[in-house]
């Protein structure tokens, strides 16, 4: 996923407290508001580019599941015990009833049944792609890319492989190496369909990283001239003219640069812990009127599936600021397809620039009941953390550490949660934890979320505030890239 990171407020911390440590209710507010949660990703984007692009249309409607006890039976009949999407569909159900530890060992059982599948084939794409699904559902992304880059070794002829292994060295910011996969797999296959979603993806990445780096070393004026690299994009509309998903791949892709270039432009406000709308102006607000009449002239030729158009001008009305019309277009879209995740995050992410963080949760928690996927969990997670309910972000937090129990910051959001409810003896204990998750190649000294966690827990527990902790605040207060800065200031205030 991308690694595009929100930035959210940390509240302010009263001022004109005695300095005096823990003496009252006032003072332990004063340690309780300087916990933050982990920062969470922006995978919106991402994961809108992905289902925009899926080789294969929408349904008008999706089959309902099959419930738990259905999937069960069926998990009787000795034909199918080691059916590895049954096994997948088994696990889902529990994840989705909150029991994932009771759903794990099928999903386990259906990774040991598929590594033995595909070790005794490793020809076996299909397969490949099953064990790539459940090592994403348990959040390892790392070791995807060595995997596909065997398998291409063993398969170089296969366009199908090559557009995967770009996807996830994409994903893993090697965009250099995916670009030479991608190219290749032109070559190979330019009309493969996987070739133009990872395309779509290549040019999302580009665009992401490229804005970012011109926003940061030559400022606004250079970032508003950004001018999008199409060439993959445009030779799949040669190779494919008359696909109604590449002329739409061409308009998404346009309309993800748009996307960035207002995030960017309005991020100084956003990192100022300045609530605003993220709303285009000037240039990029003339640039989306003319995409929005491009897909209303779409919407015009009858095409046989509407929905992504509908799905798009979601985020185009969002980027304008007309959250009513986004809202219109939610609905047609859900009319056609009512489990598309991806359409309910974009109406949550819409409330997260203002703040609006109750408006946010019903959004995000319809999209996770269609598609609990670990990024947005933890972002739904994050988010009833500022909206203040901490039961329900530790519960979807302890949920996820059944899958991931090694995921380190699963332990920072419990730590951050117990030391805002004065659990400063569970918060430790979370601490010690996140402490044994490292190895040699990894240095805890050198993780300042862990380390002010660990100060934060010990400086409640203290007597007395001594001149040392002074000397480690005043480290972070003057530290410019810690998101911990202006608490810390706050607290040497308090405090000193």
């Amino acid at each position: 996923m991308i690694r595009t990171a929100l930035l959210f407020v940390i509240l302010l911390l009263p001022y004109g407290l005695a300095a005096q440590l823990l003496r009252d209710g006032r003072d332990s507010l004063a340690i309780r508001q300087a916990a933050a949660f982990p920062e969470v990703n922006a995978s919106i984007i991402l994961s809108y580019n992905r289902s925009m692009l899926e080789p294969e249309l929408p349904p008008e409607a999706v089959a309902p599941e099959r419930s738990l006890e259905e999937l069960l039976l069926a998990y009787e009949d000795p034909k199918l015990e080691n059916d590895i999407d049954l096994l997948i569909d088994i696990y889902q159900s529990y994840y989705d009833l909150g029991q994932p530890e009771k759903g794990f060992p099928y999903l386990q059982k259906a990774y040991n049944y598929a590594v033995e599948l595909y070790e005794a084939n490793p020809s076996n794409i299909e397969v490949l792609e099953d064990i790539s699904y459940m090592m994403l559902t348990v959040g390892n992304l790392e070791s995807l890319p060595t995997l596909w880059e065997a398998f291409c070794q063993r398969q170089p002829k296969l366009a199908r492989a090559r557009a995967q292994l770009a996807l996830y060295q994409l994903q893993t910011f090697q965009l250099e190496k995916a670009e030479r996969q991608l190219d290749t797999a032109y070559q190979l296959d330019p009309r493969d369909p996987n070739i133009y979603v990872t395309a779509l993806l290549f040019t999302t990445y580009q665009a992401m990283m490229q804005l970012s780096a011109q926003r940061e070393n030559y400022g606004l004026e250079e970032l508003a001239k950004f001018e999008l690299d199409l060439r993959f994009l445009e030779r799949a509309q040669r190779e494919n003219p008359q696909v109604l998903r590449i002329n739409l791949a061409l308009k998404t892709a346009q309309l993800t640069a748009l996307f960035y270039k207002v995030f960017f432009m309005e991020l100084d406000q956003f990192s100022a812990k300045k609530p605003f709308q993220l709303r285009a102006k000037g240039e990029q607000l003339v640039a989306l009127k003319a995409l929005e009449q491009d897909y209303l002239k779409m919407l015009k030729t009858a095409p046989e599936n509407p929905f992504l158009i509908h799905k798009s001008l979601v985020l185009l009305y969002i980027l304008k600021g007309e959250l009513a019309l986004a809202e219109e277009a939610l609905g047609q879209a859900e009319a056609i397809n009512a489990f598309d995740a991806d359409l309910y995050k974009m109406m949550g992410f819409a409330y997260l620039p203002e703040r609006k963080y109750h408006k946010a949760v019903p959004y995000y928690e319809r999209a996770t009941a269609i598609a609990p996927e670990f990024e947005e969990l933890f972002a739904l997670a994050r988010l009833y953390f500022e909206n203040y309910d901490y039961e329900k972000s530790e519960k979807v937090l302890v949920q996820l550490l059944q899958t991931a129990p090694d995921n380190y910051k699963l332990l920072e959001g419990l730590a951050a949660i117990y030391l805002r409810q004065d659990q400063y003896a569970k918060a430790r204990g979370q601490l010690k934890r996140f402490s044994q998750l490292y190895t040699e190649d990894l240095n805890l000294g050198q993780n300042k979320d862990y380390q002010f966690y660990q100060f934060l827990a010990n400086f409640a527990l203290s007597p007395k505030a001594e001149a040392a902790q002074e000397k480690r605040l005043k480290a972070w207060a003057e530290d410019r890239n810690s998101r911990f800065r202006e608490a810390a200031g706050q607290l040497l205030k308090q405090f000193f």
